[in-house]
């Protein structure tokens, strides 16, 4: 298998290549656009996995290119206790980041469908929700790489190695999946509520939606990718050609498109309209946040309300404020 090192040599520079794009972002997340903080709650958590994702990925592309360019220098089809446990490491660390992207992109959807509609009712159990699911993958991530740990210490494969066992990242890769199919679905409905609406889509407010339908679009990619291999693996089927080809696309599909999505990611969380009273107020009359208090703001200086698009007045603190 490891005859042919071309494409580990490809695989290598593709791999470390990505985590100059992914610092980049990670470095962006981390400045604070406003003092102001970010009104709503999810988009408050969703920053938080957008900041904690980064530095596991490129720590995970900086393993697996280890990985791969030992591989590529020895040329041979033997590898070492050592290079085994870099690989492993790798792997534990990208399902993770993987689990945390897919988490911001959610709870960003939730924050835009509260914009939309107003309606917060569930916002808690959604958000709980997020953090349980989340919890239970991050479960069967250690549990997957524990097994795996134990099988390269020379531990005897038991009837659950050869049969439950190989099916964990399996899981985490169809609930990925299927999170992030459920949030493009709700985020073309908030596309479309928000135009009926007349919030319009040229605003800050606007642009949100499109940034994270095209964040879910990368990710269905990566995520529908990740099932493909992973069922192929379970079978096991790969030839020496398909091996090789995915060893060129693996870093393509999982590094490159986890850098853009974080990109893109980083441009919602940092938004104005999460966090200045003013890009609220002329983003959409219609703006709505998840029910939690929060600061008043100074008054404008001429008569204390401002006056949205239809005339209605309101106080400086938005929509919720005193309609005259």
């Amino acid at each position: 298998m490891f005859d042919n090192v071309a494409g580990y040599a490809v695989n290598t520079a593709f791999s470390f290549l990505a985590v100059i794009p992914i610092l980049f972002f990670w470095l962006r997340s981390l400045q604070q656009r406003k003092k102001s903080p970010i009104v709503s709650a999810p988009v408050r958590l969703a920053r938080r996995f957008v900041r904690a994702s980064p530095p596991l990925y490129a720590l995970g592309a900086i393993l697996g290119g280890t990985f791969t360019a030992i591989i590529a220098a020895e040329g041979d089809d033997t590898a070492d206790d050592a290079i085994v446990y870099v690989n492993l490491v790798s792997g534990l660390v990208l399902y993770a980041a993987d689990i945390g992207i897919t988490l911001a992109l959610y709870l960003c959807t939730l924050g835009s469908l509260y914009a939309a509609t107003g309606r917060m009712t569930w916002w808690r159990l959604l958000r709980l929700d997020a953090c349980v699911g989340g919890l239970l993958l991050l479960v069967l991530d250690l549990a997957f790489f524990g097994r795996n740990v134990a099988l390269a210490n020379g531990a005897t494969p038991t009837r659950i190695d050869r049969g439950g066992i190989l099916w964990l990242p399996l899981i985490i890769d169809l609930t990925l999946l299927a999170v992030t199919v459920g949030s493009a679905a709700t985020l073309v409905y908030v596309r479309g509520k928000l135009g009926r609406k007349g919030a319009g889509l040229a605003g800050d407010l606007g642009r949100i939606p499109t940034l994270l339908l095209v964040a879910s679009a990368l990710w269905i990619i990566r995520c529908a990718y990740a099932v493909a291999t992973t069922i192929k693996t379970l079978i096991p089927d790969w030839t020496e050609n398909e091996y090789q080809a995915q060893l060129i696309v693996y870093p393509m599909l999982e590094l490159w498109i986890g850098a853009s999505v974080l990109a893109l990611l980083t441009m919602v969380v940092r938004n104005a309209v999460w966090t200045d009273p003013a890009a609220r107020l002329t983003a959409s009359a219609a703006m709505a946040y998840d029910g939690e208090e929060y600061p008043r703001q100074p008054p404008p200086a001429q008569g204390g309300y401002y006056s949205d698009e239809r005339g209605h007045q309101m106080d400086s603190r938005g929509p919720y404020g005193d309609n005259k």
